[in-house]
């Protein structure tokens, strides 16, 4: 199964300039299922011009499923790798950290399944979780 960050569901949704991509990335994937976790759609819902009718209906046509349940070991491993990131962060001069706790639930939901992770903001989740299996469109 691969899991979907945000930022891949985002350049398919506005036709960014990955979108060619992604597209081919997901292409070559076959039958792959692919799947969300909730607080990726909580992110895409906040986005401008966006409705729950539209958002369900993208889902759909590329049969993206959504898991709404997180594990308590996923918040753990979600709160230690963002609790790295800040230390990381804060150690390099870089003051306090600008991403979101967000992004790490992401990368420890698709950790604490096994899946691959397909992003466009790789580095991000290699750093915070090394064994994932990180797939960048732009890398490929």
């Amino acid at each position: 199964m691969i899991s979907l960050d945000t930022n891949i569901l985002v350049a398919l949704l506005y036709r960014e300039a990955s979108t060619s991509a992604v597209v081919a990335t997901l292409d070559g994937l076959g039958d792959m299922p692919l799947h969300i976790h909730i607080s990726v759609y909580a992110e895409l819902l906040a986005a401008p011009r966006m409705s729950q009718d539209v958002l369900d209906n993208f889902l759909q046509t590329y049969a993206i499923t959504l898991d709404a349940a997180t594990s308590p070991e996923e918040w753990f491993m979600a709160g230690r790798a963002f609790r790295e990131y800040a230390e990381r962060r804060r150690r390099s001069g870089g003051g306090q950290p600008r991403r979101l706790l967000v992004d790490f639930v992401v990368g420890a939901h698709a950790m604490h399944h096994g899946q691959t992770l397909l992003t466009l903001d790789p580095q991000h989740y290699r750093q915070g979780f090394p064994e994932l299996r990180v797939i960048h469109p732009l890398q490929t």
